[in-house]
């Protein structure tokens, strides 16, 4: 208690002689305080550098603590100045915690110079597995092959044995770029050691990226019997944790990879696409590949038509491709009403009328209806557990 009393008379007595700045603007607010830039050249011949060090370890751990552990939203630019303090300062797991955070997040959001460039000034100072595999993400879209390889390879030789999550992340990420460069062989080699670990932690989730990976390899190979069935263990492992978004991409991409049986694949992704929060565009897109695939003059093309105009108005409210959406969801139905002859603006209207293609509370069930009889005992999921809404 005493040093805490110690400390805030010090303090007192530097803003007294304006050396310290109050940045504190409320009163409700923790105390913040400025250092000016004069007090460093004062106190350069006055304090040793391990005094320097110490000093301002202790700062970068009182910032921490206020702007990040006893703040719930950190801004971009406090998060970026604890890092920078942290590399002053020397405190590895401050730095490399949040830098790895913010860079990761960068990477997901393809901004990918800033997360190079932020990578870089981290391992200027501290060489960590995190920012390693991290950097290399970066540098394989950017076009710094080697550097990701080598980057990959630090980072799994640097990576903790219990941290087999990261591993697994490591070897999959890496064997991306093998695919990128066409080295195969090597590319599925780490896709296997990864799904080793995977199944080893019950990273489900995970293992259901890399069998996906695995299969897009074979299927652009010419090995659709392998392709699929890798697609297939996807589909169902993806099923058992409910994870239906990726679900309904792993359908679509059985639907567009098999030769036959395609329509069971898509009627499921549709299925589902009745059920689930899923973006415009790839609802769309999906109702338009189940099109392609429904014999002509079938009742499904006027189903499906009708479903994608439904989808455009239910949830195109300010949607930037709304325009082409609509205008490939009307091609639809005029390609359904073109198959059974229909050709005057009169006549299509009233063939929507007869085949109630202005009422949803009719088509939405005969679709799912015609989709469920088209899957038949072939589900690759349990549909018991998906519920409306999800």
């Amino acid at each position: 208690m005493s040093q805490e009393i110690d400390f805030l008379a010090v303090v007192g007595k530097l803003v007294s002689l304006s050396l310290v700045e109050s940045a504190t603007t409320h009163a409700n607010q923790s105390a913040n305080y400025r250092v000016t830039t004069i007090l460093e050249s004062l106190l350069e011949t006055v304090l040793s550098e391990e005094e320097w060090q110490a000093a301002r370890q202790q700062a970068v751990r009182k910032i921490h603590q206020a702007w990040w552990e006893e703040n719930e939203n950190p801004t971009a630019a406090e998060r970026l100045e604890i890092v920078r303090l942290g590399l002053l300062a020397k405190e590895q797991e401050i730095a490399v915690t949040i830098g790895h955070r913010i860079a990761n997040n960068w990477v997901n959001n393809s901004r990918f110079v800033e997360a190079l460039d932020l990578c870089e000034q981290v391992l200027a100072v501290f060489t960590d597995y995190r920012i390693l595999g991290t950097v290399a993400r970066a540098e394989a879209v950017l076009g710094f092959v080697q550097e990701a390889v080598i980057h990959y390879q630090q980072a799994l030789d640097l990576c903790p044995e219990e941290e087999l999550q990261e591993k697994a992340t490591t070897l999959n990420n890496m064997a991306l770029v093998f695919r990128q460069q066409g080295d195969i062989t090597r590319a599925i080699a780490l896709w296997e050691q990864s799904l080793e670990i995977q199944q080893q932690i019950g990273d489900v989730k995970g293992k259901a990226t890399t069998l996906n990976n695995m299969a897009l390899v074979f299927r652009q190979q010419g090995d659709i019997t392998r392709a699929i069935a890798l697609y297939e263990e996807v589909a169902s492992t993806l099923g058992q944790i409910r994870a239906y978004s990726d679900l309904v991409t792993v359908l679509s991409n059985l639907g567009l990879t098999a030769e036959s049986n395609n329509l069971v694949y898509l009627a499921q992704a549709m299925w589902l696409m009745l059920r689930i929060q899923a973006p415009l565009a790839d609802t769309i897109y999906l109702i338009r590949a189940l099109y392609n695939r429904v014999p002509q003059g079938d009742e499904l093309e006027a189903l499906l038509g009708a479903t994608a105009m439904f989808f455009c108005n239910r949830r195109g409210e300010g949607h930037p491709q709304l325009e082409e959406l609509q205008e490939r969801s009307v091609k639809i139905v005029l390609g359904a009403a073109n198959a059974q002859g229909i050709e005057t603006q009169e006549a299509l209207a009233n063939w929507c009328v007869q085949q109630r293609l202005n009422d949803p509370d009719y088509y939405l069930p005969r679709l799912n209806q015609r989709l469920e009889e088209i899957v038949g005992d072939e589900w690759l999921f349990d549909r018991s557990q998906v519920s409306v809404g999800e």
